[in-house]
């Protein structure tokens, strides 16, 4: 399927891409064939059994803690409030490369940007792991002595997905403190354009999971384990904020630098923006399909869940929400539906990226940045990661935020011009110029090991430089080999 979505999005053939749309066009008739149905109906009467009105009225109730009318109040209010900036990025698209681009094999390949080429030699990823290192320190986000294995690059055989994994949930046992082991992965391979800026990317969203499920300080595992009732939105908003931070200008102009030590200049920074603004809130009201999709069609009876049927459902939603007469990824394509875990889930990634931007603008207001900010790891551990699961998403946003769950914040960057995100950018960026930036000594309190398989690249039994320019060793021995 991956190749596929490439494909519909890089490829200047049009035919090609055309073939590609079929091919997942295609696959949901497979799916909706072979026992879809089914599924939902016997879905429906596991959580009719329990009580709920349907298997999306329970899944939500389980894994958000809210109800389906609740959640869709968030979501409804969101779609509102960029309908207009979706439609306007449309608009442009069809006045500067005619209306074709509006079919959903042409729209991901007339609206690509990418300047991944020309920012790849400002991330070596040789120098992830100081960066990440050191801009952790500086947020003084800290691991309360948990054990952690990092296992950063691609092989053969490998699981193709990073993630983190935490098979000792930390806990305080009658008083002690159990520390947390964890595990997390990529698939860095250091010799592709666009590796370092990838590698660190994953470095920061499985970090942002890894102090979360390390600082969680309750008397019981069961607070601090990685399932239900830990919410997938919950998490995601650990490791999503501190992955927003790359994208930021002023982390961009002091950590992403060239072999000559040179920061990524101005203009590039405005050339990303350029490339991701225009279809943001595009992107952002494709994690709306499922939901929407998903919601309607388990309310259905089971004579209603005809392949038919379940195909106009899957297209009126699409042109309801994004304007064209269908997604670029079929939503019957997208395989969260299929999977119990993930069914009726898809919307947690919505509410990350909401609480993600409520969370940075709570900083921006109170300090002005964000960028080596010494309160913010202090302030996450307190108010998001020390209570685990034992309150609400919403009842963590309140703690920090002083409110609940505000799509406001989110729509706001949606809605954003290319020009106006830029204004923003310059302002942080001339400001972090005037903002000395503080030494990288706080205490990590972490014990890292950095692996390949069995083989151990580095560690920081000598302290966090010695693993860093260990591993920076290791990786750049590795590319003169290739």
């Amino acid at each position: 399927m991956g190749e596929l979505l490439t494909n519909q999005g890089t490829n200047e053939n049009a035919e090609c891409r055309y073939s590609s749309h079929l091919a997942l066009r295609e696959l949901e008739q497979w799916l909706l064939h072979n026992g879809l149905s089914e599924l939902i109906s016997l879905r429906n009467r596991f959580a009719r059994k329990l009580g709920y009105r349907n298997y999306f009225d329970y899944k939500v109730n389980k894994t958000e803690q809210m109800t389906p009318e609740q959640l869709f109040a968030i979501l409804d209010r969101f779609e509102e409030q960029t309908r207009e900036a979706n439609l306007r990025s449309l608009q442009q698209l069809v006045e500067e490369k005619g209306p074709e681009t509006l079919e959903p094999w042409n729209i991901r390949f007339a609206s690509g940007g990418d300047v991944t080429r020309q920012l790849d030699p400002y991330f070596p990823f040789a120098e992830s792991l100081d960066r990440w290192v050191n801009s952790f320190k500086r947020l003084h986000i800290g691991f309360r002595g948990a054990q952690m294995n990092l296992d950063l690059l691609v092989r053969k055989g490998k699981y193709e997905n990073g993630f983190m994994h935490g098979p000792v949930p930390p806990f305080v046992d009658q008083g002690k403190w159990i520390p947390a082991r964890i595990n997390f992965t990529s698939l860095a391979k250091p010799d592709q354009v666009g590796s370092g800026a990838s590698g660190l990317n994953t470095l920061f969203h499985e970090g942002g999971h890894a102090a979360h499920f390390s600082n969680i300080v309750q008397n019981s595992p069961c607070f601090s384990q990685e399932f239900p009732p830990t919410s997938m939105a919950y998490a995601e908003t650990q490791s999503m904020f501190c992955d927003s931070l790359l994208d930021d200008a002023d982390w961009l102009k002091r950590y992403a630098k060239n072999s000559a030590g040179e920061s990524v200049p101005d203009t590039l920074i405005q050339e990303s923006i350029q490339a991701r603004q225009p279809m943001r809130a595009f992107n952002d009201r494709h994690i709306l399909l499922v939901p929407y999709f998903e919601f309607q069609l388990y309310q259905w009876d089971d004579a209603q869940c005809t392949p038919e049927a379940m195909t106009q459902l899957a297209r009126d939603i699409e042109l309801k929400i994004l304007g064209v007469s269908g997604s670029p990824r079929p939503t019957l394509a997208i395989p969260h539906l299929l999977s119990m875990e993930s069914a009726c889930s898809y919307q947690g990634y919505l509410l990350a990226l909401m609480a993600v931007e409520q969370t940075r603008a709570f900083f921006l207001k109170r300090d002005g940045y964000l960028t080596d900010n010494p309160a913010i790891g202090p302030d996450l551990a307190e108010h998001y990661w020390r209570p685990g699961n034992s309150v609400t998403h919403d009842e963590t946003l309140r703690s920090l935020t002083g409110e609940g769950f505000n799509p406001d914040y989110l729509a706001k960057v949606c809605n954003q011009t290319v020009e106006e995100a830029w204004r923003e950018a310059q302002k942080t960026i001339e400001l972090a110029a005037i903002r000395p930036q503080p030494t990288a000594n706080f205490d990590l309190d972490v014990t890292l090991r950095v692996v390949d398989g069995d083989e151990q690249l580095a560690d920081n039994l000598q302290g966090d430089e010695a693993m860093c320019r260990t591993f920076s060793n290791a990786i750049n021995a590795r590319l003169k080999s290739v």
